[in-house]
Parts: structure tokens; C-alpha cells; sequence
């Protein structure tokens, strides 16, 4: 679609929401343009340092579940391998800028607990979310143990891990 509407390497602002793909579709949107500012939604429910992201189906179609999107340590993947800084999370829209002009960078944890675990409305906006606040109590590996119980008939169309430094104690 950018291509056909001819959009410059470089440009001002993308938003991306599309409760699915999230992760891919930047992925590709990166591989050969550099927004000045993207707003991306993540998957809220699931704290860093887990990875989360649902594969490509023909079939997918959200339900309403945990089953949707990426979370933002997901994201900090996609965000590293492209020199982006993460410089603001709002609930479930993360921001993020080219390295080289962007005023600070944030980690994943940091953003997360700023943009969304200190919200003290964030269930007052966010209803739906109250099944899945034990995720953000449990240790990363209870976390990632009680997501594979959650979505177990889906097994097989998402990735789920921690991120290199949970996974190694770091």
C-alpha cells in the first residue's frame, strides 16, 4: 500500500493497529521505510520481559482474548534490529522514534511500568483486561507457563518466550 501511494522512505507518522499481524507488518514496513514517529499498538496484557507474537493465518480473526498482537518486549525486538528508541508507552500504544533524532530511549520494563502498570485507571479503561492481571504478579516463567495454558487451542500460531536477558538471569 505504501508503495502504490508512492510514500517517501522517509516520512512523518505511522500508526499501526491491527489486532493481528502487528509484528510482521512492521517488520516489513521497516525493511524499507523510516518513520519519524510510529505509534504501534502492543498486546498490554502481556508484561516484558515475555515475547509474544501471534503468526500469520489465513483464518485469523481476534476473539476478544489474550490471542492478538505483540507484546512490547516483542516489539523491543523489532525495535532494536531497526535503531528505533522506544520513547513512550500510552496503555497499549508504544512509541517510537529513529534512534538517531529521537529525545530519550526507554526500556521495555521501564516504559511498560510508566505507560501502563502505574495507571491506577488503566482497568477503568481497559475492562477486559482484569481475567489477565495475574500475569503481571507471576514470575516471567510462571508467565509464559500460565499464556501456554491460556491459549492452548491455539498452540502452534503464536511465538512466546522471554526476552535473552530474563532467560539468562541478566
Amino acid at each position: 500500500m505504501l508503495a502504490a501511494a508512492q510514500t517517501p522512505a522517509e516520512f512523518a507518522f505511522l500508526s499501526l493497529d491491527i489486532d493481528g499481524f502487528d509484528y510482521f507488518v512492521l517488520e516489513s514496513i521497516l525493511s524499507q521505510y523510516r518513520p519519524a514517529l510510529i505509534c504501534a499498538e502492543i498486546n498490554e496484557k502481556i508484561p516484558p520481559p515475555i515475547r509474544f507474537t501471534v503468526l500469520y493465518s489465513d483464518d485469523y480473526e481476534w476473539d476478544l482474548s489474550l490471542f492478538y498482537g505483540q507484546s512490547i518486549a516483542q516489539l523491543d525486538v523489532l525495535r532494536a534490529r531497526h535503531d528505533y528508541a522506544l520513547v513512550q508507552l500510552e496503555y497499549n500504544n508504544a512509541f517510537l522514534m529513529p534512534a538517531e533524532i529521537a529525545p530519550r530511549s526507554m526500556t521495555a520494563e521501564d516504559a511498560y511500568r510508566d505507560g501502563y502498570l502505574r495507571r491506577g485507571d488503566r482497568l477503568e479503561k481497559m475492562p477486559w483486561n482484569a481475567p489477565y492481571e495475574e500475569l503481571l504478579t507471576m514470575s516471567p516463567t510462571d508467565g509464559v507457563t500460565r499464556i501456554e495454558e491460556l491459549l492452548a487451542a491455539n498452540r502452534g500460531l503464536y511465538e512466546l518466550s522471554l526476552s535473552e536477558d530474563a532467560s539468562t538471569g541478566g
